[in-house]
């Protein structure tokens, strides 16, 4: 049997366009389903899901890699319409290359902009709701915790920025740069979640005076108009705001358009002429697509601001410590996975010595016996000595093997010697 092992297969900004991660990213009410559905699939013991505008990403501890990459798969065919075709576009890593890139990720280093702060935010979140729905366990607990760590000790380096740089700060800054100046600019967000009130603060920094706040939870659209010093307004309203607003952000999880080409159409229609900005940083997009044909319409979607971004400010001689501090981590991080998998045969050798001590200590007091009971606790510990150095011995081998291959050598010789079959089976069940 197969060495359970950490495992990623995702989608992200790098590997496809917005119009395709759209299709695949899991909305938070799903969630829940999909993760109780994938603890249960074959090949995965545990799972998290980790969607974003910039990617989907399943992160799994699998006992074999193949069973678990087929039972992802079939999610995405029968739930998502995934075609074969498409399949390319999702990455698969395993073992030391999944804990590269999960450390990447919480580190900021996988971001549109290095250094991303949302990042480890967003990897917070997602590792919450696994545990929540029962699906995070002993083994991507133990990684998560070391990816928050690892993203501590990354961040600190002052080299890798860390200014509040972010998806919202660049659209923000987008719009700042075709109309010049957003102080006397009416403008429209639509979306109060965490996105959207990044992209309030960049605003109300820029000098956005007049701001409009639109939410499906009109609550929620009072208290970040609070906030910032904007108007909070009826959803109902929407299309009315946008038909009078310079510039409009679009930041909502909804699964279907908020503004079709036909509504946009009316809207450019009594516009007569008058520019529109639209930065829809939804995934799914919030804007159909087609919008952008219209004329006086420009419409920026996720694709286009990652092409006007930078790096976050990190240097080269930043990010090398960074990546070089990940790789070791990883490396020792793997080393010492290895090691635990090899615990339980190291718990059966010692069971096993025992037993084959009691029984030459049984034949020997038949033997040679009986002895006094000074003697015969001295025989008793010596026994017990003898096992507890070849096991001491064995460990401390077993440690100073680099590769798993040659570990794995050991440990069925091992097997093979002391006939722990029963043991090997809990190793390779685990």
């Amino acid at each position: 049997m197969l060495e359970p092992m950490l495992m990623v297969v995702g989608i992200n900004f790098r590997t496809a366009p917005v119009g395709v991660r759209e299709r695949f990213w899991i909305a938070p009410a799903k969630r829940r389903q999909t993760l109780a559905y994938l603890a249960d699939a074959e090949g995965i013991e545990e799972a998290l899901i980790l969607a974003t505008c910039k990617r989907t990403e399943f992160l799994l501890w699998a006992d074999d890699a193949t069973l678990a990459a087929n039972s992802v798969l079939r999610l995405l065919s029968s739930e998502y319409s995934l075609q074969l075709c498409e399949w390319e576009h999702f990455y698969r890593l395993i073992g030391e290359d999944a804990l590269i890139h999960v450390f990447r990720v919480a580190s900021g280093l996988d971001s549109m902009i290095t250094g991303d702060p949302e990042a480890v935010v967003h990897l917070r979140q997602a590792w919450q709701e696994a545990q929540q729905a029962n699906c995070s366990g002993r083994y991507l607990d133990s990684v998560l915790q070391k990816a928050f760590a690892v993203s501590e000790r990354v961040l600190q380096d002052p080299g890798i920025e860390q200014s509040g740089v972010s998806v919202a700060s660049v659209a923000v800054e987008t719009a700042r740069e075709i109309f010049d100046s957003l102080e006397h600019r009416k403008v429209v967000l639509i979306g109060a979640g965490r996105m959207g009130e990044l992209a309030a603060g960049f605003l109300a920094n820029q000098g956005a005076i007049s701001l409009r706040i639109l939410n499906r939870t009109f609550e929620r659209a009072v208290e970040l108009a609070e906030k910032v010093g904007g108007t909070a307004v009826p959803y109902e309203d929407c299309l009315e705001e946008l038909s009078q607003a310079d510039m409009v952000i679009s930041c909502t999880a909804s699964p279907e358009p908020l503004l079709t080409q036909e509504q946009a159409q009316r809207i450019a229609r009594q516009r007569k002429g008058q520019l529109l900005c639209i930065i829809d940083l939804g995934l799914p997009r919030n804007v159909a697509p087609a919008v952008r044909e219209l004329d006086g319409v420009f419409l920026y979607d996720l694709d286009d601001i990652r092409k006007t971004m930078l790096q976050g400010g990190a240097g080269k001689s930043a990010l090398l410590v960074a990546e070089n501090t990940i790789l070791g981590e990883a490396k020792e991080f793997q080393r010492n996975l290895s090691r635990e998998h090899i615990i339980p045969m190291i718990v059966g050798l010692r069971e096993r010595l025992d037993q084959l001590c009691l029984v030459e200590l049984e034949a020997f007091r038949r033997e040679r016996g009986p002895f006094l009971r000074e003697q015969d606790h001295l025989l008793v510990e010596l026994t017990a000595r003898i096992t507890q150095g070849l096991a001491t011995s064995l460990v401390r081998q077993l440690k100073e093997v680099p590769e798993k291959s040659e570990q794995q050598h050991i440990a069925d010789a091992v097997h093979r010697l002391f006939h722990l079959e029963a043991e090997k089976e809990l190793v390779t069940s685990k």
